[in-house]
């Protein structure tokens, strides 16, 4: 063999065991049957060698010199993107740099939930990781000019938010988040108004928004919304009170302690629809896209009344006289047993609605 090709195949071997080396640096550190992760955050305009760095001190890669290289030569080095990552550390350096080039970072899931007022709603935005919180509460008016477009309203953002369950990022902030919420509201509320019924007794969108906050607080069978829209469409028509509890409760705020007195059904306040006549000025909760439908689709009959059957459901009246019977059925399974055999009755709570609808 010359002394030339000897050479060459030193050179050979050396390129080989460079590349053997190279490519094992780019291997995960260990393999770790568990898939557990690790988080790592990029900061805005952090240096590539840092991020490097701090993989190998996270044991994510075996050698950051190597995985600079790495992005050298895919031409990556400027392209990565900042944020959270959660990283498996059975990944290889190129998965890695990958996942950070395409910015696929850590994800986080809030949900609003049907029939939540929107102080409810807040304390789950404040309750968040990762979510930044710029706003105040629901009163903070940011919030408020952030809804008023929508209806020419400013008096309150309640109900002005679609329930469903939204994923963020580190870093975003709460008006952001309800923004889209709220995008998310007028979009779903645009489509069921231009399936609504003929002789609605409501005027606009806004108003089937109110209703529906009343329905969804009313029932959680989504089976009898229709027919308990029924019931206060008929009453809308009929000029008659609508005589709802979750209303008035909401008119209380922090003075309700879970039970309703004659004195507060008797009280004054905007939402109290034992003393009002028609709609309160503003939703009191949250709707579910079935509430919407059910407020602007009533089921046709002729109930005025409903009174709770005991089992989750309701019992519907079309007469004052059989409501009235309904509701000493439903007060009797209020009695337990042993009362009922010592003949000792029990009164219904005053919480309940249906018992005062007259």
């Amino acid at each position: 063999m010359t002394r030339g090709s000897l050479a060459a195949l030193t050179l050979l071997a050396w390129v080989l065991l460079s590349l053997s080396a190279f490519l094992f640096s780019l291997s995960p550190p260990s393999k770790n049957e568990e898939n557990l992760k690790r988080v790592i955050i990029v900061p805005p305009g952090t240096a590539f060698r840092a991020v490097a760095n701090n993989l190998e001190e996270q044991s994510l890669l075996r050698s950051a010199f190597a995985f600079e290289v790495l992005a050298a030569l895919t031409g990556s080095r400027e392209a990565i993107q900042s944020g959270e990552y959660e990283i498996d550390q059975n990944s290889s350096a190129l998965d890695i740099l990958t996942q950070l080039v395409e910015g696929n970072v850590k994800t986080y899931i809030l949900s609003l939930i049907e029939g939540q007022t929107l102080a409810e709603s807040f304390a789950i935005l404040h309750a968040s990781e990762g979510l930044e919180l710029e706003l105040t509460g629901p009163d903070d008016p940011r919030l408020l000019s952030l809804t008023a477009n929508a209806f020419g309203r400013t008096l309150s953002s309640e109900g002005l938010f679609m329930p469903d369950t939204y994923e963020y990022r580190r870093g975003d902030r709460d008006i952001d988040l309800l923004r889209r919420a709220h995008a998310l509201l007028l979009d779903q509320l645009s489509a069921v108004w231009e399936s609504k019924a003929a002789r609605l007794p409501l005027k606009n969108p806004y108003e089937a928004l109110i209703l529906a906050s009343i329905i969804e607080r009313e029932s959680g069978l989504q089976a009898e919304r229709a027919r308990i829209a029924g019931v206060f469409a008929n009453r809308l028509h009929r000029g008659m009170r609508l005589q709802s509890d979750p209303t008035t409760i909401y008119g209380l705020g922090a003075s309700y302690d879970g039970a309703l007195t004659k004195a507060q059904l008797r009280g004054s306040t905007a939402f109290n629809t034992y003393t009002i006549n028609g709609l309160p000025p503003t939703p009191i909760a949250l709707s579910s896209l079935s509430a919407l439908k059910a407020a602007v689709r009533p089921e046709d009959h002729n109930y005025l009344y409903f009174v709770a059957d005991g089992e989750g459901g309701h019992v519907f009246s079309e007469t004052l006289e059989q409501h009235n019977h309904a509701v000493r059925r439903y007060r009797q399974t209020l009695i337990s047993p042993d009362e009922e055999s010592r003949g000792q009755a029990v009164q219904a709570p005053d919480r309940e609605l249906e018992t005062r609808m007259q």
